[in-house]
């Protein structure tokens, strides 16, 4: 049990804390329930901003509901164009199949695109050939 738990299980059990305070001042006990008490307020505050913030919420549903149904907009509808709008287009790049020959004369077959990195042994060829990408392509 970690401190966190065994502080929860002291403040929750009435014995408990009659014997941690035994034998402290009555104005540190003050102190520690004013302390708890101010926690108590701030997380109440907090529920009743959360409560508030769910009601703004089901309140913007009800009228977004009422205005699909008034332009007879449904939800595949508006899932479909929300879907268009979040994904990112990719650009299509075209694979194709380069044959080429190491320095110790292997013959390789790679696949890759006609733009970015190469094998370092690709390039290597190229510039010993004075090739480019393009001629390298197998059909």
């Amino acid at each position: 049990m970690n401190i966190f738990e065994e502080s929860i299980s002291i403040l929750k059990s009435k014995s408990k804390l009659r014997a941690l305070f035994k034998n402290i001042h009555i104005e540190d006990i003050s102190n520690v329930l004013s302390r708890i008490q101010s926690v108590l307020t701030e997380k109440k505050n907090e529920v009743e901003l959360q409560a508030v913030s769910l009601q703004e919420k089901q309140e913007y549903l009800k009228v977004i509901i009422q205005q699909m149904k008034a332009h007879n907009i449904s939800l595949d509808e508006l899932n479909a164009s929300l879907a268009g709008k979040a994904t990112r287009k990719r650009r299509s790049v075209q694979r194709m199949t380069f044959r080429y020959e190491t320095n110790g004369g292997d013959e390789i077959i790679w696949q890759g695109s006609n733009a970015g990195r190469i094998p370092s042994n690709f390039a290597s060829y190229l510039e010993r050939t004075g090739k480019k990408r393009l001629d390298c392509i197998v059909e």
